[in-house]
């Protein structure tokens, strides 16, 4: 099974299904399979239930420590996010306490007369 992110429209959706809906390569189709497919069917048909089960844990294992890992790093990203944000909303504020709004307007003041002293 795959997602279908194809166009939407009679000929596309057809185009899809003459394509992908018929017998395809599958344990219950092996004689459909080739090469690596193939020989990956026919290496795990000659697995023990046991075998095969004790592979299946570990892939999944593997799948769910990754899925952790990401969850774990994305909170330590957003912390540090966090954090970020909040010493950048500090920083400004101090500045606009400090009077850059007033330096700002001072300097304006100052641009002025010479302006039109040029005049």
């Amino acid at each position: 099974m795959e997602d279908y992110d194809g166009g939407r429209d009679y000929a596309d959706l057809k185009a899809f299904a003459d394509e992908n809906l018929k017998p395809q390569c599958s344990v219950a189709n092996i004689e459909l399979c080739e090469g690596d497919k193939k020989t990956m069917i026919e290496k795990f048909l000659s697995m023990s239930e046991d075998e095969l089960t004790k592979l299946v844990e570990e892939e999944e294992k593997k799948m769910e420590d990754a899925r952790t890992t990401f969850e774990t790093e994305v909170e330590k990203l957003q912390e540090t996010y966090m954090n970020l944000q909040a010493e950048m909303e500090n920083t400004m504020a101090e500045v606009k306490k400090g009077g850059l709004g007033m330096m700002k307007s001072v300097l304006k003041s100052k641009e002025v007369p010479e302006a039109k002293e040029e005049l």
